[in-house]
Protein backbone atom coordinates (compact mmCIF):
# COMPACT_ATOMS: atom_id res chain seq x y z
CA UNK A 1 0.00 0.00 0.00
CA UNK A 2 1.30 3.31 -0.91
CA UNK A 3 1.94 5.81 2.15
CA UNK A 4 2.65 9.69 1.80
CA UNK A 5 5.98 8.90 3.72
CA UNK A 6 7.31 5.81 1.73
CA UNK A 7 10.70 6.94 0.18
CA UNK A 8 10.61 7.28 -3.39
CA UNK A 9 11.48 4.27 -5.76
CA UNK A 10 14.75 5.62 -7.56
CA UNK A 11 17.87 6.66 -5.87
CA UNK A 12 17.75 10.39 -6.41
CA UNK A 13 16.25 10.87 -3.11
CA UNK A 14 12.99 13.04 -4.48
CA UNK A 15 9.58 11.57 -5.75
CA UNK A 16 9.43 12.21 -9.55
CA UNK A 17 6.28 14.84 -9.71
CA UNK A 18 4.92 13.31 -12.66
CA UNK A 19 4.53 10.23 -10.66
CA UNK A 20 2.68 12.13 -7.50
CA UNK A 21 0.15 13.60 -10.13
CA UNK A 22 -0.42 10.15 -11.51
CA UNK A 23 -0.85 8.92 -8.01
CA UNK A 24 -3.36 11.77 -7.49
CA UNK A 25 -5.43 11.18 -10.17
CA UNK A 26 -5.22 7.31 -9.19
CA UNK A 27 -6.78 8.21 -5.94
CA UNK A 28 -8.86 10.54 -7.01
CA UNK A 29 -10.55 8.59 -9.49
CA UNK A 30 -10.69 6.12 -6.92
CA UNK A 31 -13.00 8.52 -5.04
CA UNK A 32 -14.94 9.58 -7.73
CA UNK A 33 -15.82 5.34 -8.42
CA UNK A 34 -17.63 5.99 -4.84
CA UNK A 35 -15.76 3.07 -3.73
CA UNK A 36 -17.16 2.30 -0.32
CA UNK A 37 -16.14 0.47 2.66
CA UNK A 38 -17.55 -2.90 3.61
CA UNK A 39 -17.14 -2.02 7.28
CA UNK A 40 -18.91 0.81 9.45
CA UNK A 41 -16.56 3.46 11.19
CA UNK A 42 -16.78 5.76 14.07
CA UNK A 43 -14.71 8.43 14.88
CA UNK A 44 -13.79 10.28 17.91
CA UNK A 45 -11.84 13.16 18.96
CA UNK A 46 -9.93 13.06 22.46
CA UNK A 47 -9.20 16.02 24.17
CA UNK A 48 -5.11 16.61 25.16
CA UNK A 49 -5.26 18.59 28.18
CA UNK A 50 -2.45 20.57 29.62
CA UNK A 51 -1.89 19.36 33.29
CA UNK A 52 -0.74 22.27 34.46
CA UNK A 53 -3.69 24.50 33.03
CA UNK A 54 -6.40 21.88 32.59
CA UNK A 55 -6.89 23.63 29.51
CA UNK A 56 -7.68 21.61 25.84
CA UNK A 57 -4.59 22.02 24.02
CA UNK A 58 -5.24 19.63 21.09
CA UNK A 59 -7.48 17.00 20.08
CA UNK A 60 -6.61 13.84 18.72
CA UNK A 61 -8.70 11.51 16.14
CA UNK A 62 -9.55 8.40 16.75
CA UNK A 63 -10.90 6.12 14.72
CA UNK A 64 -13.15 2.88 15.77
CA UNK A 65 -14.63 -0.68 14.13
CA UNK A 66 -18.40 -1.15 14.38
CA UNK A 67 -17.69 -2.90 17.44
CA UNK A 68 -15.57 -0.64 19.18
CA UNK A 69 -12.74 -2.37 17.42
CA UNK A 70 -8.92 -0.31 17.58
CA UNK A 71 -7.52 1.54 14.84
CA UNK A 72 -5.28 -1.42 14.17
CA UNK A 73 -8.23 -3.42 13.04
CA UNK A 74 -9.74 -1.04 11.03
CA UNK A 75 -6.22 -0.47 9.31
CA UNK A 76 -6.03 -3.79 8.62
CA UNK A 77 -8.93 -3.87 6.46
CA UNK A 78 -7.79 -0.50 4.51
CA UNK A 79 -6.77 -1.66 1.16
CA UNK A 80 -5.43 -0.40 -2.31
CA UNK A 81 -8.74 -0.12 -3.49
CA UNK A 82 -10.28 1.76 -0.11
CA UNK A 83 -7.42 3.55 0.99
CA UNK A 84 -8.82 7.25 -0.64
CA UNK A 85 -12.20 6.55 0.21
CA UNK A 86 -11.11 5.78 3.42
CA UNK A 87 -9.03 8.86 4.29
Amino acid sequence: MLQGNDPPESGSGAADPEDRDSQRRDGCARCAADVRLDFEIAMAFQAIVDVRSGEAIAHEALVRGPDGQGAGWVFDRIGPDTLYRFD
